[in-house]
This record gives C-alpha cells, sequence and structure tokens, in this order.
C-alpha cells in the first residue's frame, strides 16, 4: 500500500518530489551565517525560494550547535510573528519550524506551522502531544540521547544503523501513541 505524506492540511502523493528551503533567524546560522537574521530579509528569502519552486519552508529560531542561549521566549520571539506572516502571505506553503521544545511548537503551530521539525530526537517528550494537539506533522530524528545544543563526543554504539532505526521508530511510536498521524510522521 502506497501512503500519502501529510503535513497538516498538505497532503502529498508517495511520488510527489518536494523541496524544502530553510530560512534561520538567527545571527549565527551555520547554513548562511545569519544572512536571514533581520526580519525583512528571512522574508524576502521566502519570497525567493517560494519564487523557486519550494514547496516547504523550515524555520528555525536557534541554532543547533553549541552558542548563546536562547531561551524559549526569544526563540518565539523570533519565529512565531514571522510563521504568522509567512502564512498570511503564502497560505499554501507548507510551513516547517525547527524546534525541539513543546512551548515554541505550540505557539507556532497556533500561528500557522504545519510541521514541528525536531532535530533533537524527542529531547522534549510534549512536542509529539504537541504535533497531535494541532494536527500537524513531526520529524523524527536520532541524535543518541545527547542533550540539545551540544556537540556529540564519541558516542559508541554496538551498531549504529540498529540504534538509529530503533530510536527513530520509537519516536515515531510515541508520535502515534499521542495522536499523531501515521502520514503525519516522517
Amino acid at each position: 500500500r502506497r501512503m500519502q505524506l501529510r503535513f497538516g492540511q498538505h497532503t502529498f502523493g508517495p511520488d510527489d518530489t518536494l523541496m524544502m528551503a530553510i530560512v534561520n533567524r538567527t545571527r549565527d546560522s551555520f547554513y548562511d551565517q545569519g544572512a536571514t537574521w533581520a526580519e525583512d530579509k528571512a522574508f524576502e528569502r521566502v519570497a525567493e525560494v517560494v519564487e523557486q519552486g519550494a514547496e516547504i519552508v523550515d524555520i528555525g529560531g536557534i541554532k543547533a550547535a553549541p552558542g548563546d542561549f536562547i531561551d524559549e521566549d526569544e526563540e518565539k520571539r523570533r519565529v512565531v510573528s514571522f510563521v504568522e506572516r509567512v502564512r498570511s502571505a503564502y497560505p499554501d506553503l507548507v510551513i516547517s519550524v525547527d524546534t525541539w521544545r513543546a512551548p515554541v511548537g505550540r505557539a507556532v503551530c497556533e500561528a500557522g506551522a504545519d510541521v514541528l521539525n525536531d532535530a533533537w530526537g524527542g529531547a522534549d517528550p510534549e512536542l509529539a502531544e504537541v504535533a497531535a494537539e494541532h494536527d500537524v506533522a513531526i520529524v523524527c530524528t536520532h541524535t543518541g540521547g545527547v542533550t540539545p545544543r551540544t556537540r556529540p563526543f564519541r558516542i559508541e554504539y554496538d551498531d549504529v544503523v540498529a540504534a538509529a532505526i530503533a530510536d527513530t521508530t520509537a519516536y515515531a511510536a510515541r508520535a502515534v501513541a499521542a495522536g499523531v498521524d501515521r502520514r503525519s510522521i516522517v
């Protein structure tokens, strides 16, 4: 059986090719070195990638790597109103937000996000509940249990592939148990 992929109210078939663009609202992004830190620059970038054909824009408000301390309130200031602005301008765009924090996830879902992109492997177990509560998609990842915004140092595995599969599918199972639609789990 060929399953569809569902991001919020957007559904894609198994053969659809999707392009995701990244827009980081951070001064120190490894990806763009802060080119989209300023809100107007970030919005210009969204317009550019939509024009180029991106179906998904992933918005981040905190650098994944170690760096300046950014609390939940600051992360929200960087992304919530921006998600609202993008949703208003592009009602058919899939909006993804890169966060591991449930309170941030809840706020961006209320602002119009369709996907919670958790790059920290379920560090905040309530994030899956937020995805279920707002009927949005969640991206499940594997980090080997590393604390967010720290660098993994010589994590050892008997079998790294088996560990990655086990951790990621366990996260997906937690999301299903929380009520996330199976079609909304990546």
